[in-house]
């Protein structure tokens, strides 16, 4: 082909686009005959100026509607910077995509609001894609043997999901490239790449450089700047020469780190970068040679955000956890610590799943030498020894999940009954001041399921400790439910069978104590009416316990007390029946504006059981129960198969709630009463004083949010034959869209709690404070204080201050609590000072000892909203 057609091709090529028409370029030369480039030029008759008019009219009409109003107090509906971004999403039902392995949080969006939006990249052939280039305007022209087509005007080159985008851009037929002029920016489903210099795009090799450009990670913190990027589609490397790295927003970057070279290769989950350095401001406070970072949400071993507090008098406590990255399914996380009163200790945390269907974790605390505990130890005349916690869980699941088995398994050192309040250990389960040690397994099909577990207990006292009891094992406890329905009937059936056993309590008696409680329990529910928000349903049930109980002979005399039988029997059988009958309906009507409803929703349940003597059972697992309105209309009196109370009594409660236009509820008042027509003659232990009233307490409750920014709750138990209130709690919370808060909290409970030297019954009478109050867009000042107004002591005491920018946070933290010294009987105060320290994205210096450093939890007392509105 000579150089005259190449002239002719070229001016051919120009006046197609300049026509509107697109044209192919199918042969520029032998050796180019792969490459396809396609040019087009696109023309529009619209008026961009009354579309944007349109568009903003709409805007406004939505945003001025009450729906568009509630939408956006709904925090939960949509997860992105902006109101507007809001408001586009619902008009153009298109979506702002955080980026899956470092999206940007909450509280930081508006921050961000110009990073672009994530895409999933796309899987495609980089070798056979074409490359499409759209502008406004094109014309060829030769430089010695160098054709050239020359594209000016919203320049556009697309090659699968990438675009780059520039006002003049040239492609050589010699170099294979696309070289752009001027402003140029590359658009990738996971970053975005600008450049004032232009861009240089290699079609053969497949790779596209810049020089002095700045690179945004879509949907993330992420962005930097580089002297030299260059991005190879061919083998998936990115290469960034002197670059930055940052996770604040570009406009106000606190802090960055600096590289020599960073290195990114697709096919791994973690990048390289040399010679790092990071800066505060302009200030270097930071060298490392080499970094490995990750680019994924895979995980990597390394060192985890460390933990440092400081207590009153004691010293320097601190964290240094360390993750290690076993293999795909297995981790660890390895953690040297000091306590400042009790000195060095380790954890290991080691989660594994050996298969698809089995995970777990398992953990281990060790303290080399607690100076507290053998302190005391060596006073007593004993040797110092090593403190420890073992925690195993394992869950299996088989079947299609129908079999699931787990495993919770602790245990201390066999005669460190003080471990637990010694130390605060996480997730670990106990009963009766004893560390649960079980094995339980659950088989579940759509008309009945199996239960089946194996559970002993560490006991956390000593073994011939006269005011202490162990808790019987259960070796094993077997349960089988089955339920059916046949028309307007509902039909069920539980059965257990438990095997108790109780290690030496004697010293003259080295065999272990069993027992055997057999129990079944067939019921059936007549279904009279159902629908329309009224039920109207009568059934009974049929209790058989069969027990096996010789081996309380063996027991001490003081376990008969403990265990609640008057004169044990080594075979009793007990059969009892229930009646019951429920009325419920639900009525509606419209108030206020006529846009709000209130419901009446009246109940009323009759339950009946006789009496029969029980004295001479055991109580094996059974104890007393917290009363609430829902409780009045069981059937139980106490919690557990050991004791079933003669009842005959009518239960009335009333609910009536008030429901805003979009059905959400701004109040709700439930008060019940039950009405005994007999008194209760079965007692739990036998030094119990049975109260004999023809009525229950009242129980009552409120939750209100009269308006948007209040909300509090009210629940009271009342005692109308005694005139006496039992107990009373109540909450009020206020929060505006300022994210001031502001909290209060009272609650009694009569005769619940001991005096603190004198051991003797005292009220509950416990009051709170807490409040987070932000000082301005960046700053606020948090906190708590409980008291107990009985006794006149502080049971926590919590004070922070914190500076937070989308950059870095900071927060001073103080915190006093209760600890309470049992061989003095007195109150002591436990006080801790710590600092949290967070470079966003990069790393967090944790305040060790501090209950929730970020809000106004406290060490007793997790932050609540007990408002139980749409929940």
């Amino acid at each position: 082909m000579s150089k005259l057609h190449y002239a002719k091709l070229a001016l051919a090529v120009a006046a197609a686009i300049s026509a509107g028409i697109t044209y192919a370029q199918e042969d520029v030369s032998k050796k180019d005959s792969s490459y396809n480039i396609t040019t087009k030029k696109i023309v529009s008759n619209e008026d961009p100026s009354l579309k944007l008019m349109e568009f903003s009219k709409k805007t406004i009409d939505t945003m001025n509607t009450e729906t568009s109003k509630e939408f956006m107090r709904n925090e939960t509906v949509l997860n992105v910077s902006t109101f507007p971004m809001k408001l586009l999403q619902k008009v153009s039902k298109t979506n702002w995509k955080p980026n899956p392995s470092r999206p940007i949080a909450k509280r930081d969006m508006a921050c961000y609001f110009e990073v672009p939006s994530y895409r999933e990249p796309k899987s495609y052939d980089v070798n056979t894609t074409p490359i499409n280039i759209e502008a406004d305007d094109v014309e060829g022209k030769i430089v010695g043997k160098d054709e050239m087509l020359v594209y000016k005007g919203n320049v556009i080159v697309t090659q699968g999901d990438k675009q780059i985008i520039s006002d003049k851009a040239e492609y050589s037929s010699i170099s294979k490239s696309i070289k752009t002029i001027g402003s140029t920016l590359l658009s990738a489903p996971e970053y975005t790449v600008t450049t004032t210099d232009g861009a240089d795009y290699n079609m053969e090799k497949k790779t596209v450089k810049f020089s002095n450009s700045k690179y945004v990670m879509n949907g993330s913190v992420y962005n930097g700047t580089a002297d030299e990027f260059e991005s190879n589609d061919a083998d998936g490397t990115k290469i960034l020469k002197v670059a930055t790295l940052s996770a604040c927003p570009i406009s106000k970057q606190s802090w960055h780190i600096y590289s020599s070279s960073i290195e990114i290769d697709r096919d791994s989950s973690f990048g390289s970068s040399w010679n790092d350095v990071l800066f505060l401001g302009k200030v270097p406070v930071f060298y490392t040679p080499y970094a490995n970072f990750p680019i994924t949400n895979k995980r990597r071993s390394g060192l985890l955000p460390i933990e440092i507090g400081y207590t009153s008098g004691k010293g320097l406590s601190y964290e240094l956890p360390i993750y290690l990255n076993l293999a795909t399914n297995y981790d660890a996380t390895v953690t040297p610590s000091h306590d400042a009163k009790r000195g060095d200790y380790y954890t290991l945390e080691l989660r594994d799943m050996p298969f698809k269907n089995l995970n777990g974790l398992i953990e281990g605390t060790v303290y080399t030498n607690d100076k507290k505990y053998n302190q005391t130890r060596e006073e007593e005349g004993k040797s110092a020894v090593k403190r420890f916690l073992l925690k195993i869980e394992q869950n299996l699941s088989l079947l299609e999940n129908d079999l699931n088995v787990r495993l919770d398994y602790s245990k201390v050192r066999n005669d460190d009954y003080t471990y637990l309040s010694d130390i605060s250990q996480e997730d670990v389960a106990i009963t009766d001041s004893s560390l649960v040690q079980s094995l339980s397994g659950n088989y579940i099909q759509d008309k009945f399921d199996i239960r089946a577990e194996i559970r002993r207990y560490q006991n956390m006292f000593s073994v011939y400790s006269v005011s202490s009891y162990k808790p019987f094992a259960l070796e094993p406890q077997v349960s089988l439910s089955g339920y059916d329905s046949y028309g307007p009937f509902s039909f069920r059936l539980d059965t257990e069978v438990t095997k108790f056993t109780l290690d030496k309590v004697r010293d003259d008696r080295s065999n272990k104590l069993q027992f055997l409680r057999t129990h079944a329990e067939p019921s059936v529910q007549y279904h009279i009416y159902d629908g329309y928000g009224t039920i109207l349903q009568i059934g009974g049930r049929y209790f058989i316990t069969h027990y096996d109980q010789s081996d309380l002979s063996e027991l001490p005399e003081r376990y008969q007390t403990r265990l609640g039988y008057l004169n044990h029997e080594d075979s009793i059988t007990r059969s009892l029946y229930h009646i019951e009958a429920k009325a419920k309906t639900t009525l509606e009507r419209k108030i206020l504006d006529m846009r709000h409803t209130q419901t009446l929703e009246p109940e009323l349940k009759y339950n009946y059981i006789p009496y029969k003597n029980q004295d001479n059972i055991a109580l094996f697992d059974t104890t007393s129960r917290y009363d609430d309105y829902y409780t009045l209309f069981s059937y139980r009196k106490y919690a557990g198969l050991d004791r079933i109370a003669n009842v005959n009594a009518v239960t009335a409660g009333f609910t009536t709630r008030i429901l805003d236009p979009h059905d959400k509820e701004k109040f709700r008042f439930s008060i019940a009463q039950a009405f005994n027509f007999e008194d209760n003659k079965v007692k739990l232990y036998q030094t119990q004083n049975l109260r004999n009233e023809p009525h229950t307490p009242i129980e009552a409750s409120m939750d209100a949010q009269p308006v948007e920014q209040i909300r509090f709750h009210i629940a009271s138990q009342y005692d109308p034959d005694k005139d006496v209130l039992r107990n009373f709690n109540t909450t009020i919370n206020f929060k505006n869209q300022d994210n001031l808060t502001l909290g209060t909290s009272y609650r009694y409970y009569r005769l619940g709690n001991y005096h603190v030297s004198k051991l003797t019954p005292v009220d509950v009478r416990q009051i709170g404070f807490d409040m987070s109050v932000p000082l301005s867009h960046d700053y606020k000042i948090f906190g708590a204080v409980y008291r107990d107004l009985e006794q006149k002591y502080n049971i926590d005491k919590k004070i922070g201050i914190k500076y937070e920018d989308c950059c870095f946070a900071i927060s001073l933290l103080y915190e006093s609590y209760m600890a309470m010294d049992w061989k003095n009987l007195v109150h002591n105060q436990d006080k801790f000072f710590g600092i949290q320290f967070e470079f966003k994205g990069l790393y967090t210096v944790k305040a060790k000892g501090i209950s929730d450093p970020n809000g106004t939890g406290t060490h007793y007392l997790p932050s609540l909203d007990l408002t139980n509105l749409n929940q």
